[in-house]
């Protein structure tokens, strides 16, 4: 008598997904990372222009103890308001010193020193050169120039932190929508976009008050003249060259894989 074996098959449904699995892949894909992005610029410019006051407090605050500390006694912290339209409670720290119009002699220290770089650059190694001509002839021609203009160098010191000041709090300022058509294309991490832009933005503020009496000083020290350079080269290029940096450095933070 012969017997078969039988295998009895139970056909099972899988499971019903819920509501977020069948959605899931929508979490991982561009609109999600676009619309991440797009309430991280939201959620940073909110809080940049909630914390303004208490920027503008630690500002001025700092800028006070350094002129304190340093014993200036013909410097002061000059506060202005900014008048842009349909916007309100901004304001920019300056440094108001004394300067004295510019003579021969500092026309030949200046030209003397633009002249000794340029010589004193070709000793040195080919990264180094190079900048550091360019900066000895940009310094020449930019102080020929300003003694060429009809009433010479009319801004004051106060003019050159203000404006410094200004540039950077629009920088300050713009800098979670320059984030996002940037470093949030390459990053797809939202941890790592927040610290990347919190960086940058710790760094302007931290460096205005240094900046502003640094220029401050050297003006008063080398005169007028060296206004232009100054602002030119160390002011707004330089922020944006730092920024840069730290860009540069952020976007190497990209390691693992990504989701």
């Amino acid at each position: 008598m012969n017997t078969e074996e039988t295998i009895q098959v139970i056909a099972t449904a899988p499971p019903p997904r819920s509501l977020y699995q069948r959605h899931q892949h929508l979490l991982h894909g561009r609109l999600a990372q676009f619309l991440g992005a797009l309430l991280i610029v939201s959620s940073l410019s909110a809080l940049l222009w909630h914390l303004l006051p208490l920027i503008y407090r630690f500002w001025n605050h700092s800028l006070g103890q350094l002129i304190t500390n340093l014993a200036l006694e013909d410097a002061r912290l000059i506060t202005s308001t900014i008048i842009v339209p349909a916007w309100s409670n901004l304001e920019a720290a300056a440094i108001s010193l004394p300067l004295t119009p510019p003579n021969l002699a500092d026309l030949a220290s200046h030209m003397t020193g633009a002249g000794l770089l340029y010589l004193l650059a070709g000793y040195l190694h080919a990264p180094f050169r190079a900048p550091l001509r360019l900066l000895a002839v940009f310094h020449g021609a930019c102080v020929l120039f300003s003694l060429a203009l009809p009433d010479g160098l009319a801004y004051s010191v106060e003019d050159h932190t203000r404006t410094l000041s200004i540039f950077t709090q629009g920088l300050l300022l713009l800098l979670p929508a320059v984030m996002a058509c940037t470093h949030y294309i390459v990053e797809r991490s939202n941890e790592r976009r927040i610290l990347a832009t919190l960086l940058i933005a710790t760094y302007l503020i931290a460096a205005l008050p240094i900046k502003l009496l640094a220029h401050a000083l050297l003006i008063q020290a080398a005169s007028n003249l060296a206004m232009p350079t100054l602002f030119l080269v160390f002011g707004p290029a330089f922020d944006i060259l730092a920024v840069t940096a730290l860009y540069a450095w952020a976007v190497t933070w990209r390691h693992g894989p990504q989701y």
